[in-house]
């Protein structure tokens, strides 16, 4: 046997006991007949490859470094699924030190039963660094705890022949091996959005058409540290300091710990009919807020500043260049601000008039960790690098979706 053909063998072997690992991950669930045995479909592949390098142009002090493994050549594309006119299952989060996009993909089996497989990706260099395979679980939510190893996901039971009701646990998760670490209760609303405090210790829950916001300590997701009532039904939050931004229709409030309890310090006075559902924090008091379809909104220093009239569904904030990056819905085009300019200095980029040409819209934005460019993540399963060139923009294609 050759010795190409030999490194094969052992990454095959090597890689389907792992996959088996994952499978034998069970979730208890209230109902015991409530258990999946699918198994994640997708585009992935791992080869074992001496020497092969994964922390290249990496600080070694960066949560990339941490998370990468040298040695392994990890591949992942996100799958093109036919349901309806076609779609992605995908959902991502930069890290604080915008290093690491951790993305979950989801898959379904005939039964309707979904898997999905955490993935992470070095941003100094867009390498795949390692993936996690989740046999039978629906991540349909989560949240990286800042300077640590581990995620919170929002886990959706499977279905059953009995009932449409479904249900839900909190559930913390390695994000290096995907093995479940610790679980909530089940409960049966879902979740508008869900933010991990700054340092790591408080996991805030805004449930789906209820007015209000639960805390729990991360590392005791069984018990509800406290229910703290807002003005209305919680759409959108951000991490601010060791607080948070909290949003809904006509309001947006900051919630801070004072003492042993959390309590709302500020309320904000904000446009007449606005409903917002994508927040940043820019610094330590500013803030940028959209609405899908409606306007955007930059909070400066006491005042509302519009960034456009028309938003479309994506929003960052590049702590670095000290900029807003979002998008707008005409021709799907990406507008960015510099926050730190005495009028606010606006960039219109046209991705799909960008060579290669690209049809999607534009549905996450993530800065670059050197402050050079910025990630695009769309609704057809690409994700591009944007960069300039002079006083042009220009793009990279990281990865597209693929059919299996």
């Amino acid at each position: 046997m050759s010795k190409s053909k030999s490194i094969i063998l052992i990454c095959l072997v090597a890689f389907s006991i792992s996959a088996a690992d994952y499978s034998s991950l069970k979730i208890s669930w209230e109902d015991k007949k409530n258990v999946s045995t699918a198994s994640f479909q997708g585009n992935f592949n791992k080869q074992i490859i001496s020497g092969y390098k994964n922390d290249i142009h990496t600080p070694a002090d960066t949560t990339a470094a941490a998370a990468l493994i040298n040695g392994c050549k990890f591949s992942w594309q996100p799958t093109w699924r036919f349901q309806g006119a076609g779609t992605v299952w995908l959902n991502a989060h930069q890290s604080n030190d915008c290093s690491l996009l951790t993305l979950v993909e989801n898959s379904q089996n005939s039964r309707r039963e979904r898997s999905s497989i955490l993935v992470l990706m070095n941003l100094f260099n867009a390498r795949v660094v390692n993936f996690a395979l989740l046999n039978g679980i629906d991540i349909i939510n989560f949240c990286p705890i800042p300077d640590n190893n581990k995620i919170i996901a929002l886990v959706k039971s499977p279905p059953t022949e009995y009932s449409n009701k479904n249900s839900y646990k909190l559930i913390l998760f390695s994000q290096y091996d995907g093995k479940k670490i610790a679980a909530g209760e089940v409960f049966q609303y879902e979740l508008n959005t869900m933010q991990v405090s700054n340092n790591g210790a408080f996991l805030l829950a805004a449930p789906e058409n209820q007015s209000g916001v639960i805390l729990y300590r991360t590392d005791n997701l069984n018990k509800i540290l406290q229910r703290i009532k807002t003005p209305g039904t919680v759409t959108v939050a951000a991490v601010q300091g060791e607080g948070f931004l909290l949003g809904g229709r006509n309001f947006i409030v900051k919630l801070d710990k004072e003492g042993s309890s959390w309590k709302i310090s500020r309320c904000y006075k904000v446009p007449r009919r606005f409903k917002p559902d994508k927040m940043v924090s820019c610094g330590s008091r500013n803030f940028a807020v959209i609405a899908t379809g409606g306007p955007g909104f930059y909070y400066n220093s006491g005042d509302f500043v519009k960034l456009s009239d028309s938003c479309g569904a994506a929003l960052a904030w590049d702590p670095k260049k000290r900029q807003i990056i979002l998008t707008r819905q005409r021709n799907s085009g990406i507008i960015v601000v510099d926050a730190q300019a005495p009028v606010l200095d606006k960039q219109l980029i046209l991705p799909n008039k960008i060579k290669p040409r690209t049809r999607g819209r534009v549905t996450g934005l993530f800065p670059d960790p050197g402050g050079k460019a910025f990630f695009a993540l769309d609704d057809k399963g690409t994700m591009m690098k944007f960069f300039k060139a002079g006083r042009r923009w220009k793009k990279n294609i990281i990865f597209t979706a693929q059919d299996i």
